[in-house]
């Protein structure tokens, strides 16, 4: 029972991944839970820490993807480094927070849809 109820849990966490496309970069996210999000919107936190915080990880980012004169290496995920540049990258946050918006709305509409029926 033990090892049927692991893996439903991670079922549902492979559920909420996504992948989002900014440019040529993909960036690996987790969408929000339907009371993160109502937590997220009634505290109005910023863009940039929505971002921080489902950003679990990225394909295809270069240096040059994260600062001015940065090498045109790609560079593994680090969460301290995304945390240090995301504050300085508005058209990356946009995307990646649109996108997390879009699918909870989704899976809003979804669980609506299923009680309905």
């Amino acid at each position: 029972m033990a090892g049927l109820v692991m893996s439903l849990v991670e079922k549902i966490k492979q559920a909420r991944v996504l992948r989002i496309k900014v440019g040529e970069m993909t960036f690996i996210a987790r969408r929000p839970t339907v009371e993160e999000y109502s937590i997220l919107a009634k505290d109005s936190t910023r863009d940039p820490d929505i971002a921080r915080r489902f950003v679990a990880g990225w394909e295809n980012v270069k240096e040059s993807d994260l600062f001015p004169g940065g090498g045109d290496e790609q560079i593994a995920f680090d969460a301290d480094l995304w945390s240090e540049a995301v504050g300085d990258l508005p058209e990356i946050w946009r995307e990646i927070v649109g996108a997390l918006i879009t699918a909870t709305n989704e899976h809003i509409k979804k669980l609506g849809t299923a009680e309905k029926n």
